[in-house]
């Protein structure tokens, strides 16, 4: 008997492997809304630094947090596949459904808002 048919719902492996392309598209937007709030909160909140000449948020810089970000989505997506079906596989809640969802969107949720925090530091000065 495979887990499938153990499990009323489907694998857990599969129903989160599924819903993990959509995962990774709104972390990739995160990621450049998140940049685009860098930008703006440097240009409203730090004049002095959006007026330096030697401060340049383009080019190299830009290819830079790009690659930190590939590695942010690498780290993100172990968590997913970890925590998603392995939560699930440990805890074996009675309502597999319900459960897959709250916690698929609450874990969304919160990684997608995890990009906002540096143009937040920016913004309050730190």
């Amino acid at each position: 008997m495979s887990v499938a048919d153990k499990h009323p719902a489907g694998s857990p492996l599969r129903w989160w492997g599924i819903r993990l392309p959509f995962y990774n598209l709104a972390l990739a937007f995160s990621g450049a809304a998140a940049f685009c709030c860098y930008l703006l909160a440097i240009a409203l909140f730090r004049p002095d630094l959006a007026n330096d000449p030697e401060f340049d948020p383009g080019g190299i810089a830009v290819l830079m947090q790009a690659v930190g970000f590939c590695f942010a989505m690498i780290l993100a997506n172990a968590c997913y596949l970890a925590l998603g079906p392995g939560l699930e596989t440990l805890l074996r809640p009675a309502r597999p459904t319900p459960y897959r969802i709250v916690l698929f969107c609450a874990g969304t949720a919160f990684s997608v808002s995890l990009p906002f925090g540096i143009p937040l530091l920016v913004a309050i000065g730190l």
